[in-house]
């Protein structure tokens, strides 16, 4: 619900300000009411229009977005790419225009939460760690509030950067007051207590890596340091060795993965870098309190 009101109560607003109907946007799905996480319900159309004056059709969906991908859906998505109507996708949105087969020509974006699931499933491509990217014909975000940023600019591409200001200070939202350039990530408990350069680029590596485990002695290097210098510097500013903070990022990646996916815990096992499901599970119960299995699904 936040990322669908970011979207649109930004188009609202600007007709507001403006004193003109600049935008107007319905709320389309395969059924009649798509009830919210929070319970929320949101009336909407079912005919899944064919109009190639639509100006722009935005996907949003939520964590068990698989469950809402349709054949149906996905002609839908692939007509209106046929027909030149500008396509956008709110965080898990993006999944479904990409299954339909759309050719998104841009980088993929998406919450950092889902990242791991995006990379999985597609990984050639590119994959971004912004707030947003927009085309005029492609833009995704990252959903939740990076709706406003996104809406925010398109309104300023369409009037004026001055213009969308004044939006964004009806909504109380400063593009520049307390936004970054990129999303946070799985370790932003640890990258916003520090400021030391080769400390953050270690943390970002780690933050990357999928597969097999890359070595910290690797990592050290690629910073210029040894691995005792690596070590003194993460016991110094974090109070913990870079073997224990790189085991946390490989399991909050794995907890993303087993909740927002269907992959096997044998593939999330090797995808966040352990050598065996057992390993794995060990080490997922002993940060998490519960097994990987028994969060499967746990995003409703």
């Amino acid at each position: 619900m936040m990322s669908v009101l970011s979207l649109t109560e930004v188009l609202r607003k600007a007709n507001e300000v403006s004193g003109n109907q600049l935008y107007s946007y319905e709320f389309v799905s395969e059924s009649a009411s798509v009830e919210a996480i929070n319970g929320m319900a949101v009336a909407t159309r079912t005919d899944l229009p064919r109009d190639p004056t639509l100006a722009a059709v935005i996907v949003c969906a939520s964590y068990q977005y698989h469950r809402a991908y349709t054949e149906r859906l996905a002609q839908w998505l692939r007509w209106l790419d046929r027909h030149d109507v500008a396509l956008g996708a709110a965080d898990t949105g993006i999944f479904l225009v990409t299954r339909a087969g759309v050719h998104w020509n841009g980088p993929l974006c998406c919450h950092w939460l889902t990242r791991p699931a995006l990379q999985e499933e597609y990984p050639e491509a590119e994959i971004s760690n912004r707030f947003f990217e927009y085309k005029p014909k492609r833009f995704s975000c990252a959903g939740a509030t990076a709706g406003l940023d996104l809406m925010l600019h398109m309104v300023g591409e369409h009037h004026g950067k001055g213009f969308a200001a004044r939006v964004g200070s009806h909504l109380i939202f400063g593009t520049d007051m307390h936004r970054s350039e990129s999303q946070q990530s799985p370790l932003a408990d640890y990258t916003s207590r520090v400021d030391d350069r080769s400390l953050l680029r270690v943390l970002q590596m780690m933050e990357q890596s999928g597969g097999p485990k890359r070595a910290i002695p690797a990592l050290a290097n690629v910073v210029g340091l040894s691995h005792s210098q690596l070590n003194r510097l993460f016991k110094r500013l974090l109070g913990e060795t870079p073997a224990r903070i790189y085991q946390i990022s490989r399991l909050r990646r794995a907890h993303a993965l087993m909740k927002s996916t269907t992959l096997s815990v044998e593939i999330v096992a090797y995808e966040c870098g352990f050598a065996s499901r057992s390993q794995f599970t060990g080490a997922f119960k002993a940060e998490f309190g519960i097994a990987p299995s028994a969060i499967r699904g746990g995003y409703r």
